[in-house]
Formats: structure tokens, C-alpha cells, sequence
């Protein structure tokens, strides 16, 4: 199945091919290279693993983070998902092709499953909101390909036994793509604990992709998107939950100032 880059990547060209921001060495792919790696290894043609996709949090969180900072440098693909991370790369001069964020990935992945041979396991969400996603995706793409849902609660990711019986229903649908939306870094670090168990070879962490699915919650604007302004629309939709974060997040602003300086003083490292 070809989603629309001109060729293959594999496994080891992506990793040669990166672009990194202090501590985080970011895959240097489009999204339609994504997918097709992602179509690629559910078909046997490259090992696979899981996907992080790292917005300005993420990157803040993973300084202090060592088992997340440690998770990400595991990573099969590291692509950016905020456009900050973009204009960082731009910035030191080794730009990165676009952003590549968990809800566009799923998305694509469930309107293309059916032609690329993908079958897909929802894990996390709000209860029911998986389920709605799993039913909106089939009614909006003939073939969505989407084998099952799993609302899990606290209790069952915390305990190691009750986690062995979700990786067990993911293992008995027969999916090859497990998205899970418990978000970051709770979904990282929950796929990192039990990869060796989970049968599928493509595992992605989708934070809040399923309510966007299934229109419990609204995703901002394409133009907002494009200009950088999604954490403003997330901000204003889900204020008590969100203002924390974001004001945190503006801790970014002290890398694009480092950023600066070196490209003034002409150094490239």
C-alpha cells in the first residue's frame, strides 16, 4: 500500500536520518512516510515498535523524566507533534518536514487500514469514548478496520496482573496497530512496561485522539493548527484541566532563546 511518499524507508534509514533538539533525536520523516513504514512493518517488511510522538510538554517533561527521556530514545520513530518543535528545528538549521501528531496519525491509520491490511485495537479514553470513536471511524471510512476497544481503569494499568489481561485482549483481537489514549506520559511508559507482551508491532501513544474521533471534543481549526495556536483552542476548550500545563510549557521559549544564540555566534553543533 502506498501512502503517497515516492519510496520505502527502512528501519535503519530512518534512524540515520534525524534531527535533534537538545536531548531528543527526532525522526526526520512526513507523515506519509510514516504511514508507510507503519504499512510496511504490520506486513512483515521491518520490524516495527513504538511510535512517540513528542509535542513542547513531552520535551519539557522528558528533562527530568529519565524513564520517559529513556523511552524516547527507544523509540522506533520520534516525530514532532506541536509546532513549536517545527520552528525549533528551523531554527538550528536542520529543519524537520513537518508535524507528525498521534490525531492525524489515527486518522489516516483507520481511513487506510482496510487497503493496507491494518487491524486496529482503540486501548484508553474516557469510558464509552473509544467505543464511539471505533463506530464514528466506521461510519465516516468504509473499511475502517478497527478489531476492538478497551476502556481500562486505574486500578487495571497500575496492577501487573490485571495489565497481563488487557495485553491478553489485545493479543486475541488479532490487531497488528495498538493506539492507546490514556495521555503522555502514562501511555508511553504503560506500552514500554509491557511491549515484550504485546503481540502488535506498531504501538502509538494517541493522548486525546479518540474524543476527537468521536466528537466528544473538539479539535481546533486546520488554520490554528497551521499557525501554531492548537494550545490555545485546547486551552480555551478544557481550561481547568489545561492551564497548568500550557503555562509550563512556555519554558520552550528558553530553547528557541539557546537556539538563537548559537545561530548568531555561527555554531552548528
Amino acid at each position: 500500500m502506498n501512502f503517497g511518499s515516492e519510496r520505502s524507508y527502512t528501519y535503519s534509514e530512518v534512524k540515520m536520518k534525524t534531527t535533534r533538539i537538545q536531548h531528543i533525536a527526532f525522526s526526520q520523516v512526513t507523515k506519509a512516510e510514516v504511514l508507510q513504514l507503519i504499512s510496511e512493518c504490520v506486513n512483515g517488511a521491518c520490524g516495527g515498535g513504538q511510535i512517540v510522538t513528542v509535542n513542547s510538554d513531552i520535551l519539557l517533561k522528558s528533562e527530568r523524566d529519565k524513564e520517559l527521556a529513556r523511552i524516547i530514545h527507544n523509540a522506533w520513530l520520534v516525530t514532532p507533534d506541536g509546532t513549536p518543535i517545527i520552528w525549533l528545528s528551523r531554527l538550528i538549521g536542520n529543519p524537520l518536514p513537518e508535524r507528525v501528531t498521534g490525531a492525524d496519525l489515527v486518522v489516516d491509520i483507520c481511513k487506510e487500514s482496510e487497503k493496507a491490511g491494518l487491524a486496529i485495537f482503540f486501548l484508553g479514553g474516557n469510558p464509552g469514548v473509544a467505543e464511539l470513536a471505533k463506530h464514528r471511524a466506521e461510519e465516516k471510512w468504509h473499511g475502517a478496520n478497527i478489531v476492538s476497544t478497551y476502556c481500562p481503569s486505574p486500578e487495571e494499568l497500575m496492577d501487573s496482573a490485571l495489565s497481563a489481561r488487557i495485553v491478553d485482549k489485545i493479543n486475541d483481537s488479532g490487531a497488528n496497530v495498538l493506539l492507546v489514549g490514556l495521555g503522555a506520559p502514562k501511555q508511553e511508559k504503560w506500552i514500554d512496561r509491557h511491549r515484550e507482551e504485546i503481540r502488535p508491532p506498531v504501538l502509538i501513544g494517541v493522548g486525546a485522539s479518540f474524543d476527537f474521533l468521536a466528537g466528544t471534543l473538539p479539535r481546533a481549526p486546520k488554520w490554528m493548527q497551521v499557525v501554531g495556536l492548537e494550545w490555545l483552542f485546547r486551552l480555551i476548550t478544557e481550561p481547568r484541566r489545561l492551564w497548568r500545563r500550557y503555562l509550563s510549557d512556555f519554558r520552550i521559549l528558553k530553547y528557541f532563546f539557546l537556539a538563537f544564540i548559537k545561530s548568531v555566534k555561527g555554531d552548528k553543533t
